[in-house]
């Protein structure tokens, strides 16, 4: 299998997760991503967060605020340098937020690093979704 498909399966793998999120079940992000202090995600809320265990708490907030929800990607491009790659796509969501259902479409890049032979997730990160700022601050 070409590195390139590589990195299209650990952004699938991503996605499944993601989709498990937004259905109130972070698990799979344990499975995704590298457990440590280089690992950064930004979210359609904003803010920044840090390190896996810093990290693993905003998946474990956003499944516990999101009982249902769906992502969908289109646009996808993966781009591959060595033992670094990176997705572009842009995402499509609709979930249940705040009390209402919010749809909004954000531009995301991914970060993926392999080690061992293994491309799991480095960095997320989503445009900010005004949608969903509006919906929290309700």
């Amino acid at each position: 299998m070409s590195q390139e498909q590589e990195v299209r399966n650990a952004h699938d793998r991503f996605y499944a997760a993601l989709n498990r999120v937004v259905m109130g079940d972070p698990s799979a992000m344990e499975e995704v991503w590298w457990h440590d202090e280089q690992v950064t995600t930004l979210h359609p809320l904003g803010g920044c967060s840090t390190g896996w265990a810093q990290v693993w708490v905003t998946w474990e907030e956003l499944a516990a605020t999101i009982p249902e929800g769906r992502v969908e990607v289109t646009e996808l491009q993966v781009h591959v340098q060595g033992h670094v790659a990176y997705t572009i796509c842009v995402e499509h969501a609709s979930i249940y937020f705040a009390g209402g259902w919010v749809h909004f479409d954000s531009r995301a890049t991914n970060v993926f690093l392999r080690k061992n032979g293994v491309w799991k997730m480095l960095h997320h990160h989503p445009d900010k979704a005004p949608d969903v700022q509006t919906a929290a601050r309700s």
